[in-house]
């Protein structure tokens, strides 16, 4: 796994003060770490969970999935009253990626980002990557100013000639500008 971008440190830090904030979540954490991962029954939570907010996507990428569904879409959106029912069922989660098959920030409204600061308020590490093309300087400094979260993007080093055979609806020139974070 990659370093996350606010450093091992800040990760590790985050990660003792999500156990700290609740018993039970130390008590699964400690069941996970213990847990000898041959023949032995699972008597614990989910330390880390992929979530898919959104299964649908602006770009037609040929490579992907989702270029092949009608409409680019296969399912609705998570609503942010089902991510928090998930979060607060999941107690043991010290981290999530906020991802799936599709473009997260395709999120209706400002549910995305407050997914990310509800995990955030019970520190938990939040991981997502977009393809960068909902980006807005307003919505970066308004939303991702949170501490404890790595974003990354899709084809952040693809040349403009690959990234224009991947999908035809990509401006391959903006695909290819770092996130600022």
């Amino acid at each position: 796994m990659p370093v996350p971008a606010a450093g091992l440190e800040a990760y590790q830090r985050e990660r003792a003060l999500a156990l700290a904030s609740d018993a039970r979540r130390k008590a699964n954490y400690d069941a996970y770490q213990a847990h000898q991962r041959r023949g032995a029954v699972v008597d614990y939570l989910p330390i880390k969970l992929n979530i898919e907010n959104v299964s649908r996507c602006n770009f037609r990428c040929t490579m992907c999935v989702v270029a092949e569904w009608p409409k680019g879409q296969r399912a609705e959106d998570m609503t942010f009253d089902d991510f928090r029912r998930l979060i607060d069922e999941q107690y043991g989660l010290v981290e999530i990626k906020l991802q799936g098959i599709g473009e997260p920030l395709m999120q209706r409204g400002d549910e995305f980002f407050e997914m990310i600061r509800y995990a955030r308020s019970k520190h938990i590490w939040v991981r997502t990557t977009t393809n960068a093309s909902q980006l807005h300087l307003r919505t970066i400094t308004r939303n991702w100013s949170t501490p404890g979260s790595t974003k990354s993007r899709s084809r952040s080093m693809a040349p403009p000639r690959t990234c224009s055979r991947a999908s035809a609806s990509v401006r391959c020139s903006s695909a290819s500008r770092p996130i600022a974070s």
